[in-house]
């Protein structure tokens, strides 16, 4: 049953696609509602738009030791706006956030269109990357469209494209760098067998060049949520700033050890995996010895890229390959849109039920795979059908990864008092994400915002145990 997709509020929908399609992608799936506080005229609105702007003028997006913090003001805001928060409250959040983070450091150099792709991957170049994007958007032909720009650089390379340029595959325009997208790949090397085997991409060959859409789960994936809050928001504010954390915490490796979008040979899955579900993968991995020699507390990026074992690292193949993305059993011919639901239920278990009642350890990092999921239902109906697969699996490792670095606890139900919420509702879950003691720590707020909004009891009942459960993350 769906976590967030049945949320009561209205928005732009995006017509099902008829007719057979060799891609599979998420066709049924509803654009997510969009607010436009950049344009509305009431005060809660207008609040949540001077403060963002606020925070985009005065904190840097990265900081720390290497810059490896996230700047969190903008997911805590839209999230407390989201669950109706007053400019009163949102100022307050903004009030305690802001002394954690720091103010702009001038970068090294300016970058232009012709280098752009020359600092890729370095944070101290995070102020000249929004700048960069802005001046984009400030040009004549992109007239402040800030969807112009995240298409033209997150997609498409940093070629802009018009009209023309486009090429129709399956009923959709796509840049031409995506036109033959549904062409196999041909083994390297004349490699054979199972690495070797003939794949069917959803991307050329071209994917290894800068794509920073292979980087949106760098960092946490904190560069996926800023871009879905762009998305809901309808915030070129919050567009540029993630096209800005998305180019600095890119990392090509992601690209050549997971490609973006190839689906796996068939000797890639085990038979013992074949046809399980994501639960069931879960379940399997929290009772998969070979996950033992991972150390409890390892970084996720170094898991991901640099596993301790060779046996770890076929392990995490084994399960990343594992999840069905082909969409061939779905009730619509290669319909990705019940595998979202799937990602949704499934991080928002991981989250809460595998949490012994008493222990209150709720785990910082696994918040992310249900905030990420979310983030890739939104993402999912403003881009081309044929990086649906792709962002599905970059959302797949980055949840994999976490909950083995997290220790892989197990998914219990039942750490869930069925009973517990007994006379509390939605307008309780709402009123302790923006009201509560926690209200500005901006992780709780997000997984609040992830969990409201289901009319299934089972979900609402997770929320209230969340809420009342609650009392700090653990890492």
């Amino acid at each position: 049953m769906p976590l967030l997709s049945s949320i009561p509020l209205v928005g732009r929908l995006v017509d099902a696609i008829t007719g057979a399609s060799s891609i599979p992608a998420a066709r049924r799936l509803k654009s997510a509602p969009v607010h436009a506080v950049e344009t509305r005229p009431e005060k809660r609105p207008r609040t949540l738009k001077h403060l963002l702007r606020g925070n985009h003028v005065n904190h840097a997006l990265m900081y720390g030791d290497d810059n490896g913090r996230h700047n969190h003001m903008a997911h805590a805001l839209c999230s407390a706006y989201l669950l109706g928060a007053t400019p009163e409250q949102m100022n307050l959040i903004y009030d305690a956030i802001a002394p954690k983070l720091v103010p702009w450091q001038a970068s090294p150099a300016e970058i232009a269109d012709v280098d752009w792709r020359d600092y890729l991957g370095d944070t101290a170049y995070q102020r000249a990357y929004v700048d960069f994007f802005e001046d984009v958007l400030a040009e004549h032909s992109v007239a402040y469209n800030w969807r112009t720009v995240v298409e033209a650089y997150l997609l498409g390379q940093g070629r802009p494209w018009g009209d023309d340029d486009t090429v129709e595959v399956d009923g959709d325009l796509v840049p031409p760098m995506f036109s033959s997208r549904v062409t196999p790949t041909a083994p390297a090397d004349g490699a054979t067998g199972a690495a070797g085997a003939a794949r069917t991409n959803t991307l050329p060959d071209k994917a290894d060049r800068h794509l920073l859409l292979n980087s949106l789960i760098c960092g946490l994936g904190h560069p996926l949520i800023h871009l879905a809050y762009a998305y809901e928001m309808d915030s070129r504010v919050l567009a540029m700033e993630a096209l800005g954390m998305t180019a600095v915490t890119y990392n090509a490796d992601y690209a050549k050890k997971y490609p973006f979008g190839q689906l796996p040979a068939d000797d890639d899955v085990p038979d013992a995996l074949r046809g399980l579900s994501l639960q069931q993968l879960v379940d399997r991995i929290a009772k998969d010895a070979r996950f033992d020699a991972v150390a409890l507390g390892s970084r996720i990026e170094s898991l991901i890229l640099a596993p301790p074992s060779p046996e770890v690292a076929t392990a995490l193949l084994e399960y990343w390959h594992a999840w069905d993305l082909t969409g061939r059993d779905e009730p619509v011919q290669n319909d990705l849109t019940l595998r979202v639901r799937e990602a949704q239920d499934v991080s928002a278990d991981m989250l809460v039920a595998s949490v012994v009642p008493g222990t209150h350890s709720y785990n910082f990092f696994v918040c992310h795979a249900l905030t990420t999921s979310h983030a890739v239902r939104v993402l999912l109906p403003e881009i081309p059908p044929a990086l649906h697969v792709g962002v599905l699996q970059q959302w797949w490792l980055l949840a994999l990864a976490t909950y083995v670095a997290v220790g892989r606890p197990p998914v219990d139900p039942d750490n869930v008092p069925k009973d517990h919420r007994k006379t509390k509702g939605w307008t309780y879950v709402e009123q302790q994400a923006v009201s509560s003691r926690w209200s500005t720590d901006e992780h709780y707020i997000k997984n609040a915002a992830r969990t409201w909004g289901d009319i299934q009891d089972r979900y609402l009942n997770a929320a209230v145990w969340f809420a009342d459960d609650f009392e700090g993350w653990v890492r």
